[in-house]
């Protein structure tokens, strides 16, 4: 008998057991040199069973202690007084395997001549870069879940992650640019996008130079384009953040009870997808359910928060296949996949129709309060927008404002989209796609050092 069988026998309404092998490959290299290799492996067991209505959650590294593991776990969850019982969602017995293995895994590959490539066309762009940093992340990760409804799924999905930074300098003026590229597979997907990424590092070299001695942005209230990343890491924190629903249901999330009600402008249609093969790729949760695209805005009207059996079960909706954890030692908990943002019908030149504005480029970080429905995000560079055209490099700003109130001023979304990838906290780190357009908006909050 399965330790989720003996669970169930003992009186579990609920069980699951996650075998868990994450490999992590990383190479960085610094100013020509490469500073550090390492693997790392993270495997082991996850146990979660529900009793009573409480649960009770345990790991191991070894199969064999898992008897003992279920002892533990059973007293745990018997252990606990709650007001209001716990119940999950469940979905159909059935039994599925999906795999995505890296056909060029980096553990086997020499990676050193591309990256070596990437810093000889940065440095091919400027004589002032004083710091130049790639680092190559490639994951391998294996999961056998198994639960007391029957449901075997086992995936392995290999993904991989690049980012570039880098900086120039003259005298005390210091500025960065950075970028990241990832997605599913390995060395093959960044050989297959080889020419846009070396193009891309050549940009930010270029930026980095002319933004040494550009002027700072003005801190005013001005109508702004943003780019394709900028928009994507607003839905995502601000927006993404906020559907999450164990956020919701603990009253932490600014649209909680909102379902229904207009959140952002007609013109937003988001979703989230995470059966899409970018950075964000999880055909199946770490709950064993299915990930289904799901729509959270459709034209301007919240229509659905991103769920865990728990939260679905709570508030009697669908199950989204949304929870994951980091490593087998963490707890499942409700993540975002890959955000999207439907496009629109402007080109570039017409989102830029405005007679005063700023086009706002990448983020530079930022924080959130989901619960109060406030955001700040930095830029790395800024450029004006005079009469319907694309101006001058200015040094970043900062873009603030109130979630609901900012959503609603958006009046224009691009028609061409971009490809993203970003990594993602929420006290366990995880890696998320964007596919997203351009979006305008007008008089928000600009926070700047200039006149």
């Amino acid at each position: 008998m399965s330790i989720v069988d003996q669970a169930s026998a003992r009186g579990a309404t609920y069980a699951d057991l996650r075998h868990d092998n994450k490999r992590v490959y990383t190479v960085i290299r610094e100013n020509g040199k490469t500073n550090s290799t390492e693997v790392q492996i993270n495997e082991g067991f996850c146990l979660r069973c529900l009793v009573n209505g409480s649960w009770g959650t345990g790991m191991v590294t070894s199969e064999s202690d898992l008897p003992s593991l279920l002892d533990r776990v059973m007293k745990s969850a018997r252990a606990q007084t709650r007001k209001n019982e716990v119940t999950v969602k469940e979905t159909e017995a059935g039994t599925v395997t999906v795999e995505k293995k890296a056909r060029k895994r980096v553990v086997d590959e020499d990676v050193t001549e591309f990256l070596a490539s990437m810093e000889d066309r940065a440095y091919e762009q400027s004589r002032r870069i004083s710091s130049l940093s790639i680092s190559l992340i490639a994951f391998e990760r294996f999961i056998h879940i198994s639960t007391s409804e029957g449901r075997r799924v086992t995936t392995r999905i290999d993904r991989i992650y690049l980012r570039a930074s880098m900086t120039c300098k003259e005298g005390a003026s210091i500025e960065s640019r950075a970028q990241t590229w990832g997605g599913v597979g390995g060395m093959e997907y960044l050989l297959a996008n080889e020419n846009h990424i070396m193009e891309t590092t050549a940009q930010l070299a270029r930026e980095a130079d002319i933004l040494v001695e550009a002027e700072h942005s003005p801190s005013s209230v001005m109508d702004c384009v943003l780019s394709n990343t900028l928009t994507g890491t607003l839905l995502h924190e601000a927006c993404g953040h906020a559907v999450e629903a164990d956020l919701v249901v603990s009253n932490e999330s600014i649209l909680a009870g909102r379902i229904g009600e207009r959140v952002a402008a007609d013109c937003i249609t988001m979703r989230d997808d995470p059966t899409q093969e970018l950075m964000g790729f999880s055909p199946y949760d770490h709950e064993g359910v299915a990930a289904r695209p799901t729509t959270v805005i459709r034209e301007g009207i919240l229509k659905s928060y991103l769920h865990s059996r728990e939260t679905a079960a709570l508030l009697d909706a669908p199950l989204t296949g949304h929870c994951k954890a980091e490593y087998f030692s963490r707890t499942p908990i409700v993540r975002q996949g890959n955000t999207l943002l439907d496009p629109g019908e402007y080109a570039l030149s017409e989102l830029l129709d405005v007679r005063d504005g700023l086009f706002l480029g990448d983020s530079a970080g930022g924080q959130v309060n989901v619960g109060e429905g406030t955001f700040s995000f930095g830029t790395q560079y800024t450029r004006e927008i005079a009469h319907g055209e694309l101006g001058k490099y200015l040094r970043g700003c900062s873009l603030s404002g109130n979630i609901l109130e900012t959503m609603k001023k958006v009046d224009a979304v691009g028609k061409e989209v971009d490809v993203a990838s970003g990594g993602c906290g929420k006290g366990q780190m995880d890696y998320q796609g964007r596919l997203v357009p351009k979006i305008r908006l007008r008089e928000v909050m600009i926070g700047g050092r200039g006149r």
